[in-house]
């Protein structure tokens, strides 16, 4: 469980999620690295006090099994993978042992991470949790991050300058700058009142 240490999860919650992962043949590599891209993003945040105040560990652990377990609902079907990914956390047995809470909240996420993000059906599943609401716009970001299943991008730094939050990624071109500014970045001004701005760093 060394690298469950790594990411900073329970080794009770990376069994769940591996075991979910294996019996749904998802892309184990672009799960691992959606998970160290959005737990780096949040970890960051938390660190410039940016997130909403809350529950923040039940928070970061939603996160980290809906960035684990975002792709599993493939299984089911390509279109509409991100409906069949909620369904298969909410309902499969292997995801049992997880509280209900939990569940919930990680399914409401894996959800989110494809799709337009529109005001509308975004707040629904989290009108009383701002911090799930951000969540969702770190896990569209770090999905979109891996878009190319590129593992030389790597974040370097998080920061918040002048009215929008900075990113910092080593490895990232234009291209896939411009893809998801304009189709994952769109959740940011929602959830944290602020645009994201992506600072693309030259490789050494």
């Amino acid at each position: 469980m060394e690298i469950a240490a790594t990411f900073g999860v329970s080794p009770e919650l990376w069994q769940i999620a591996m075991r979910l992962i294996t019996r749904y043949q998802a892309n184990r590599a672009h799960s691992l690295r959606v998970t160290e891209h959005a737990l780096t993003v949040y970890d960051r945040l938390e660190a410039l006090r940016v997130l909403s105040t809350g529950a923040n560990q039940p928070s970061r652990d939603a996160l980290a099994i809906a960035a684990l377990l975002h792709d599993i609902g493939h299984y089911i079907a390509d279109r509409g993978h991100h409906r069949h990914s909620r369904y298969l956390i909410e309902h499969s047995d292997l995801a049992a042992p997880l509280s209900p809470d939990l569940r919930q909240a990680a399914a409401s996420l894996a959800f989110m991470h494809r799709k337009t993000a529109r005001k509308a059906w975004c707040k629904a599943p989290f009108t009383k949790d701002e911090q799930a609401l951000q969540c969702a716009a770190i896990l569209r970001l770090a999905d979109g991050l891996d878009h190319g299943r590129d593992q030389a991008i790597k974040i370097v730094d998080v920061s918040k300058i002048d009215g929008h939050i900075s990113v910092t990624v080593s490895g990232l071109d234009r291209e896939l700058t411009a893809r998801i500014e304009k189709r994952k970045a769109d959740l940011w001004p929602l959830a944290f009142h602020h645009s994201l701005y992506l600072n693309r760093r030259k490789k050494p």
